[in-house]
């Protein structure tokens, strides 16, 4: 994927489009964005794998499952292109995948440091906002399934 493509998938996502146009073009001639292509069943991050970036599902799907001692594997989630993997432990104290993530389409994500995206928090209120609402948004969505 040429960066040309990559600026017209990432920056489309929620909340990198709220992204000024210096801002793109600082992420993108800093190289801060690093691609990564998953086939159908590859693993992306083991269960107690430490949170290094946030992920952002650029085309593709991925699975979120809890694979006990014995191998059995529960289905909790899918998430689709545009959505973010790891916003809420990109900054935790326990900062640990609690399940295992596998690509359950062919998968293209892109990944950025958590200074990147403190970087970006810092400048412009609006991204820093959005990435506090996907963080939000996940929670609620979490304590529905709870009280489900």
């Amino acid at each position: 994927m040429d960066y040309a493509h990559l600026e017209r998938l990432l920056f489309n996502i929620f909340p990198f489009d709220l992204l000024t146009e210096a801002e793109r073009t600082s992420i993108l001639s800093r190289q801060a964005v690093r691609l990564q292509n998953f086939t159908r069943g590859e693993l992306i991050h083991l269960q107690n794998e430490i949170c290094q970036n946030l992920d952002v599902i650029l085309d593709g799907s991925v699975s979120v499952q809890h694979i006990d001692l014995e191998g059995n594997s529960l289905f909790i989630r899918e998430l689709q292109a545009g959505e973010l993997l790891g916003a809420n432990l990109l900054f935790a104290s326990r900062n640990l995948y609690p399940m295992t993530v596998s690509a359950e389409q062919p998968a293209v994500i892109a990944s950025l440091k958590p200074a990147d995206i403190l970087n970006c928090c810092q400048r412009n209120a609006a991204f820093m906002r959005g990435v506090m609402q996907v963080i939000s948004d996940r929670s609620i969505v979490l304590t529905d399934k709870i009280q489900a």
